[in-house]
């Protein structure tokens, strides 16, 4: 599954706010191709990123690592559910990091905060 993440770039004189540009990796290879196969495409990212203020929009087939992203190990707070769910719960103030199902693939927060399970049944 494809993930996004975003890397700041050096700030400039007269930046107002830091500039960035946003990164999308682990795409199927089949969907990165040349600017010139893919306008629509393109122009699609192109427009999302004009609209958040990003300075542009790099596509990669492969896992990209932005050092910067990385959160260590000791942020994260495993929490194991009755029944067997997992997640997790960032750092100190109870964020809550979504999981998603492995029955319907629906990704949820409610796993971890209340134990709730999906009911939806894929085997009947």
């Amino acid at each position: 599954m494809p993930r996004l993440q975003v890397l700041e770039l050096p700030e400039g004189a007269g930046d107002e706010r830091p500039p960035f540009v946003l990164v999308i990796d682990e795409v199927r290879p089949g969907r990165v191709a040349s600017k010139s196969k893919h306008a629509p495409a393109v122009a699609f990212l192109d427009d999302v990123a004009a609209r958040l203020g990003a300075r542009g929009v790099l596509v990669f087939a492969e896992t990209v690592e932005i050092p910067a992203n990385q959160v260590s190990p000791e942020a994260w707070n495993p929490v194991q559910l009755d029944e067997g769910q997992g997640g997790h719960v960032f750092g100190g103030d109870g964020t809550v990091v979504p999981l998603r199902c492995i029955s319907c693939g629906v990704l949820r927060t409610d796993w971890v905060s209340s134990g709730r399970l999906c009911v939806s049944d894929r085997s009947a």
